[in-house]
C-alpha cells in the first residue's frame, strides 16, 4: 500500500533540534552564572563566543534542509543554497546524506539529511523513506522543463558568524 505524497515535503535533521537544545541550555546555564557571580567586563569578553557555539550549531545542524514539490528541490546547506528542477535530477542517492546528482555530472549534497550506515547490516532509516518521497515527488512532477540550477550565498549564517566572531575579538582586548 503506498502512502501519499504531500504537494511539498521539507526535509530537516531532527538531531540538529535537540543538539541545538542541549547546547542553547548549556549555553544560558553559563550566562546565568556569569551574570549573577561575574562582572561586567568578564560578561562582554565572554558572552559572544558562548553565543557563537550556538549559532554554529544552528548553522551546522538546524538551518539546513532539503524543501522539494512538484517543480523541483531547494537544498538549503549552511553556506549555499542550490534550487533546481526535477528535469535536472538524474538520480537520487544515499551516501552519507542524500545526494542528487544533476545531469550535467554535478553531486549536489544536502548536510539535512545525515545518514549512518552499517558496514554489517543494511538497517532502514528515516532517510529511506525521505529519499522514496522525493522519488515520488520527482514521479509526479510536470514535464521535464524545469527550472535550471541556481546557486547563492546564505546571508544569514554567513553574517551572523562574523558578527559574533567580530564581536568576539574585539571585546577580548
Amino acid at each position: 500500500m503506498t502512502k501519499s505524497v504531500p504537494a511539498s515535503r521539507t526535509i530537516r535533521s531532527n538531531s540538529g533540534i535537540v543538539w541545538l537544545v542541549v547546547v542553547a541550555a548549556i549555553v544560558a546555564f553559563l550566562l546565568g552564572d556569569l551574570i549573577l557571580r561575574g562582572t561586567l567586563d568578564q560578561l562582554m569578553r565572554i558572552a559572544p563566543w558562548l553565543l557563537l557555539i550556538v549559532w554554529t550549531v544552528w548553522a551546522l545542524a538546524v538551518h539546513p534542509r532539503v524543501i522539494a514539490d512538484r517543480e523541483g528541490v531547494e537544498v538549503i546547506n549552511p553556506l549555499r543554497t542550490y534550487r533546481f528542477g526535477w528535469g535536472e535530477v538524474a538520480e537520487l542517492s544515499l551516501r552519507w546524506q542524500i545526494a542528487f546528482r544533476l545531469t550535467g555530472e554535478r553531486i549536489i549534497a544536502a548536510w539535512a539529511v545525515p545518514v549512518s550506515r552499517s558496514s554489517r547490516a543494511r538497517v532502514s532509516q528515516p532517510a529511506d523513506r525521505e529519499v522514496e518521497i522525493l522519488q515520488e515527488l520527482r514521479e509526479q512532477a510536470a514535464a521535464a522543463v524545469g527550472q535550471q540550477l541556481s546557486v547563492r550565498w546564505n546571508v544569514l549564517p554567513i553574517a551572523g558568524f562574523l558578527l559574533l566572531l567580530i564581536c568576539g575579538v574585539v571585546t577580548s582586548f
